[in-house]
């Protein structure tokens, strides 16, 4: 029987457009993202890397959706996604259009299972 280990978690908050995050990913198979706020009006974009450097577009999937999980490329309430990094480096949480309020970005790297 295989076992997830959760390696760690990092805390952004975002407050203003083009506040960015960058995670190390390393072994992980994937990374949760929650986004959590009482009230904003901001558009959360994700991105991955397998340089470290260049960023591209990543789809993520809603952790409590049924199936099938409608894939995303940005979040515009709170929620859980779940992005598969396997073979990258870094994912990147940037928020990519803000009107107010704070949002809670956490993330939470899960290490490789046994």
């Amino acid at each position: 029987r295989s076992q997830m280990f959760f390696k760690d978690h990092a805390t952004l908050a975002i407050t203003a457009l083009n506040d960015t995050q960058d995670y190390n990913v390393g072994d992980s198979d994937s990374v949760v993202i929650g986004l959590f706020s009482s009230a904003f009006t901001a558009t959360i974009s994700f991105y991955a890397s397998s340089d470290g450097t260049n960023f591209h577009v990543m789809a993520v999937e809603a952790v409590a959706a049924t199936a099938p999980a409608t894939r995303v490329v940005s979040a515009t309430a709170n929620g859980l996604w779940r992005i598969d990094v396997s073979g990258f480096k870094k994912i990147r949480v940037t928020c990519t259009a803000f009107t107010s309020a704070t949002a809670a970005v956490v993330t939470v790297n899960s290490a490789r299972s046994n």
